[in-house]
């Protein structure tokens, strides 16, 4: 009741100063309209704003009322729709990266017209039907594509470039990829296919400049990528010693040779991949004694067998300190037929029948390989066995036949 009093009170307190306000501050305002005069009082030209103005905010909250419910139904029709879009594309991009391509074509292209970036809808359906051999239609879907994004999009010249591959136009894809490549620097996606179809090329040179980029893009990890420049640089060394008899001069192939050398990493030069090569093109160019130098140095500090047989073969000149690195390997890194048989051919080189005899029969021992038959042959031809080196080759041919046999097994397995 007191608080009913008090509000009471109030309100007549404030009617009250409201009155007099109006008393006190008599004002107008005067409006002229052409002959016409209208003179209207301040206060109830106030009144008449704030009438003016609750009535248009009435009318706006009865506009919402009437027409937020059919607002609201095509909102949720448009939603629905999206969301149906939406699913769409979504199982269409799960036929694709499940594998199932005619139906993965076949929905992408379905919801293209309603997807939010048509243009990938076509390039993956490309893909799909490139991936099922339908190449005439995977160029119309690219086509398609190529009007929803921008001619050099990095997507878009991928799976044309992918095209090229499959109709065995690989050429085409190098220059399209290197194209892309321009406007979408160290773009992996083109990289790593720029860097298949080189290699499937073996286009060693154009790799060597590619590297770069791979390793700025991180196209794969680490380890990979110091395999591939080995292999990259090994292969530049095979081309150059399989071309070793071109038309040039020796000092020029020389010189050619040593500035290819010096391109090489030194870590890569370090490296078995790289040495080998590099000792066969100068055994070709007519120079075995340097040859043997960069084998011996990389023997002395990474012990690999395999690599004594090439040793062997252009250790020439010198043969009596040969044989002294030969035996000082063999004491220190134990016996392996590789070295036994290396061994063997420097000792019968020298014409040191027995001792070589010796170390080919520790050879065999080890294992029964037709190179080291045939190296035995050598040496009882030279003691004057005759039929024991007809004997050997005999063995050899044998053993020959059975690891061809065993090799086109193997491969027949894979």
């Amino acid at each position: 009741m007191r608080k009913a009093l008090l509000v009471l009170a109030a309100m007549l307190l404030a009617g009250g100063l409201v009155y007099w306000g109006l008393d006190y501050a008599r004002g107008y305002i005067l409006i002229v309209i052409g002959d016409r005069m209208i003179q209207l009082s301040l206060w109830l030209s106030a009144l008449l704003l704030v009438v003016v103005g609750l009535g248009w905010y009435g009318l706006k909250l009865l506009w919402r009322g009437l027409t937020r419910p059919g607002l609201n139904a095509w909102r949720g029709q448009r939603g629905r729709r999206e969301a149906r879009s939406r699913r769409a594309v979504m199982v269409a991009l799960a036929d694709f990266y499940e594998g199932q391509w005619a139906r993965a074509r076949s929905a992408l292209v379905q919801s293209a017209p309603r997807s939010e970036i048509p243009g990938l809808n076509y390039v993956l359906a490309a893909d799909a039907a490139t991936r099922l051999g339908q190449d005439a239609e995977a160029e119309e879907l690219l086509a398609a594509a190529a009007r929803e994004v921008p001619e050099d999009n990095a997507a878009l010249a991928l799976m044309r470039a992918r095209l090229a591959v499959r109709r065995g136009d690989e050429t085409r894809a190098v220059d399209q990829l290197r194209a892309a490549l321009a406007a979408h620097v160290d773009h992996s996606g083109l990289l790593t296919e720029l860097r298949d179809t080189l290699l499937r090329q073996r286009d060693w040179e154009s790799l060597a400049g590619l590297l770069p980029g791979l390793r700025r893009a991180r196209v794969a990890a680490p380890d990979a990528l110091v395999a591939l420049e080995l292999r990259i640089y090994s292969g530049l060394l095979q081309e150059f010693s399989m071309d070793a008899d071109a038309a040039e001069s020796r000092q020029q192939r020389h010189a050619a040779l040593a500035e290819l050398w010096q391109r090489i990493p030194r870590e890569s030069q370090r490296r078995g991949e790289c040495v080998r090569p590099y000792a066969e093109a100068l055994a070709r160019l007519g120079d075995p004694a340097a040859a043997e130098v960069a084998l011996r140095r990389y023997l002395d500090r990474h012990w690999e067998p395999d690599l004594v047989l090439d040793w062997s073969r252009v250790a020439l000149a010198e043969l009596p300190r040969h044989l002294a690195t030969a035996e000082t390997w063999l004491r220190r890194h134990g016996e392996s037929w590789q070295l036994l048989l290396a061994l063997g051919q420097i000792c019968r080189r020298l014409a040191i029948w027995g001792k070589g005899r010796d170390y080919l029969e520790r050879a065999l021992r080890m294992a029964a390989r037709p190179e080291i038959q045939a190296e035995m042959a050598e040496v009882l031809t030279g003691l004057g066995d005759h039929a024991g080196a007809a004997d050997c080759y005999r063995r050899g041919l044998q053993d020959g036949l059975a690891q061809g046999c065993l090799a086109e097994q193997s491969l027949a397995r894979r």
